[in-house]
């Protein structure tokens, strides 16, 4: 599937809840369905979006942001740090490594998604890129988190989690199914 189409089929008023699976072919892939998805979410002024990117830095999403979208960095920083904080970018490294307690993770999420009502938003989407459990060789742990986690939310969040498929690829195969069947979609963007 392509990464814009991707993006639309879960920006989706009836995907809240969902928890999925993309596979994306390279970064750049990646950039596209992520810069597509959080401006349209931007622009619609209702949610909250956190980003948890491996294989680029915090910089280079917001570079992406800015670029891709012709927004200025300056309105990007509103979005980020203003008072309505509608985007929040954190290392995937910091976000799941070391690991907290799954329960501790839940728990989080069920907070942000307080936020956002506080907020005045109607939902949070949670991008998090699974590179950093191949990296630092955790792959046990990123089966455990996924499994703890719910096929289908049961608040307002869209957990959306990104595999780079070389990664996706060293899972055995029995593990892969595992994942895409506990996922309530899976997706491979190109």
């Amino acid at each position: 599937m392509e990464s814009k189409d991707a993006a639309k089929n879960l920006l989706k008023p009836e995907s809240t809840g969902i928890h999925c699976l993309v596979i994306y072919h390279d970064l750049n892939t990646c950039r596209e369905f992520y810069s597509f998805y959080i401006q349209k979410i931007i622009d619609n002024d209702d949610e909250i979006v956190q980003i948890a990117p491996f294989y680029e830095t915090g910089d280079s999403v917001r570079y992406a942001l800015t670029h891709r979208h012709h927004n200025r960095a300056s309105d990007l920083n509103k979005i980020e740090k203003g008072n309505k904080k509608s985007l929040i970018i954190l290392d995937s490294l910091e976000k799941y490594l070391p690991q907290s307690d799954t329960k501790d993770e839940y728990e989080a999420i069920q907070q942000l998604v307080k936020s956002a009502k506080r907020l005045a938003k109607k939902r949070v989407s949670i991008l998090g890129d699974s590179g950093a459990f191949f990296f630092k060789k955790k792959v046990p742990q990123l089966i455990e988190y996924e499994l703890s986690l719910p096929t289908h939310f049961e608040f307002d969040v869209k957990g959306i989690c990104l595999y780079h498929q070389k990664d996706f690829a060293m899972l055995p195969e029995q593990v892969r199914q595992k994942l895409v069947n506990h996922h309530e979609k899976a997706i491979k963007i190109r």
